[in-house]
């Protein structure tokens, strides 16, 4: 067993030089053989290297991403914020986490949009078994620690840390567009900037889904609206025709100081279907049209859930 761990170990470590393993520490990026991430190097890499962003890959160390703020998303960033919705190349490959967690990402931008770790993924890509741990994100437009935009797949996955924006803010995604969600979690703080835009839109595990599932999911998190809170809630700040089933918020704590349009515990705006789902230990202070324990302002489906604050 010694003898086995000494052998990983000595792999990984002649592994970091590209010159003897490519640009990443093995694999041809195929599902049976991925690519191996062993370092921040090889992460920035799969950034750098679009071709790359339909391979498979697998982390298979922890990582420490202090002592760089980065200005964009580190894979697939948006390359031009004066066009409307994401430009440049979307990630559409298989990232395993294997279960090692990215520590200390921190990204800082005001002039930039879909601000992450992954900045637009699109409906092939599947982010899974990872952990984003004191991550610090501050963007403009869709920012959020792990994906800003998702069509695909994010599973096992958690997420601690603070992210602020203007406009769509969430803990885990922040734009959820037709993908899944499963069996994630987050612990986070958010903050909406004093010049946010009137229609600010902020979640704890999902900031906006449109037509998005989100299952077995779960949130904590604290609120912070310096401007009116268009739409917030602790899980999901606006569920647009989209699934949310088998979730649960609590410790939310959304403090809003000045009036919210739609702001609930579990979800700010329903406009899809909410099943099986509970928040409680909560606590939201704000004035406004729709606020309440479990949603917000609901204009669709709630079945068998409940709040408890």
């Amino acid at each position: 067993m010694r003898h086995t761990a000494w052998t990983v170990l000595s792999f990984l470590s002649l592994c970091a030089s590209p010159a003897l393993c490519g640009p990443y520490a093995g694999g041809d990026g195929t599902a049976d053989n991925p690519y191996l991430i062993a370092s921040v190097e090889h992460l920035i890499e799969l950034g750098k290297t679009p071709s790359d962003y339909e391979s498979h890959f697998l982390l298979v160390a922890d990582l420490d991403m202090a002592g760089t703020v980065y200005r964009r998303a580190v894979i697939a960033p948006d390359v031009n914020r004066t066009e409307w919705g994401p430009q440049g190349e979307v990630f559409g490959g298989v990232f395993d986490g294997g279960g090692h967690a990215i520590s200390n990402f921190t990204a800082v931008n005001g002039m930039t949009d879909y601000l992450a770790l992954f900045g637009n993924c699109g409906k092939t890509a599947v982010v899974r078994n990872l952990h984003l741990v004191n991550a610090d994100v501050k963007g403009d437009n869709m920012a959020s620690c792990l994906i800003a935009r998702l069509e695909g797949l994010a599973e096992d996955c958690s997420v601690t840390g603070e992210v602020a924006g203007i406009y769509v803010v969430g803990g885990v995604v922040a734009s959820l567009e037709g993908g899944l969600i499963k069996n994630s979690t987050c612990d986070v703080t958010l903050r909406t900037y004093e010049h946010s835009r009137k229609f600010n839109v902020v979640g704890g595990l999902v900031a906006s889904s449109i037509r998005g599932v989100v299952d077995g999911c779960s949130a904590r998190c604290r609120i912070v609206a310096k401007q009116p809170l268009y739409v917030g809630g602790g899980l999901i700040g606006l569920n647009d025709r989209g699934v949310v089933i088998s979730s649960y918020c609590e410790g939310v704590d959304i403090a809003a100081e000045n009036n919210g349009q739609s702001v609930g515990a579990l979800c700010g705006g329903n406009g899809g279907s909410i099943r099986h789902c509970l928040a409680f230990d909560f606590k939201v202070v704000c004035q406004g049209a729709d606020v309440g324990g479990l949603v917000g302002g609901n204009s669709s489906l709630i079945t068998t859930s409940v709040a408890e604050g």
